[in-house]
């Protein structure tokens, strides 16, 4: 029987990557991309969440120390707005960042 030869394989053809390689490493990042961004997504929809509960409970505290400051509830006012009586109280204590309404809306 003949005698076989090795075959010679250049080093640079040693040292590549295979496009099946190269597509699986691909893949696998667009998997953990699309994870990690719906992980964000979350957090920033918890975060807002969260610091909306926060204002409700400064505003329901700055209501009650108003009440105890001038004994009596504030009084009746249109749906989006402050009543004035507390927002001149929340300007006074020089604490809270108060913008009208008025101005707000540039009028």
């Amino acid at each position: 029987m003949g005698r076989v030869l090795p075959l010679k394989i250049s080093p640079r053809a040693v040292q590549a990557f295979t496009l099946i390689e190269i597509l699986a490493v691909v893949t696998i990042l667009g998997i953990l991309a699309a994870i990690a961004s719906i992980m964000v997504a979350s957090a920033v929809s918890d975060t807002r969440l969260t610091a909306f509960v926060a204002e409700l409970r400064v505003l329901g505290d700055v209501t009650m120390l108003h009440n105890s400051q001038e004994g009596q509830p504030a009084p009746e006012h249109p749906p989006g707005s402050l009543p004035p009586d507390l927002e001149s109280f929340l300007k006074q204590q020089d604490k809270f960042n108060v913008v009208s309404p008025s101005a707000a809306s540039g009028t």
